[in-house]
């Protein structure tokens, strides 16, 4: 499995096609423990800089969803292209470390299903 079916792996119950409220569901927080980032030889904690997350509000119509994904560059297009395919979109693509390796990229993404 690439990392990014890894990424999308719990994604499709519950992002696609937003019915997350009724199937199973992702951890709200998901560090990216996979990935050995270093920093000037310094290694990056997961929790602290390396977190995916995801929040989803079904209290009214229509139902929400925001967050951010953490991804290698290796990652970025085949995740944008399946989240934009599903209808999730991307409203910041950028990168929250310097000088990292490997390099990551952080997408924040938002969705809504009116029910």
């Amino acid at each position: 499995m690439s990392g990014a079916e890894e990424r999308l792996r719990c994604l499709p119950g519950v992002l696609f096609p937003y019915s997350f409220f009724f199937s199973q569901l992702c951890p709200g927080v998901m560090p990216r423990k996979d990935l050995k980032v270093m920093v000037a030889g310094t290694p990056i904690k997961p929790g602290l800089a390396l977190g995916s997350w995801a929040a989803f509000s079904a209290s009214g119509d229509p139902a929400i969803v925001m967050g951010d994904l953490v991804l290698t560059e290796d990652e970025v297009a085949p995740v944008l292209s399946k989240l934009e395919m599903e209808g999730i979109v991307i409203t910041a693509l950028h990168n929250h470390i310097l000088h990292e390796s490997p390099r990551v990229m952080y997408v924040h993404i938002a969705g809504m299903e009116m029910r």
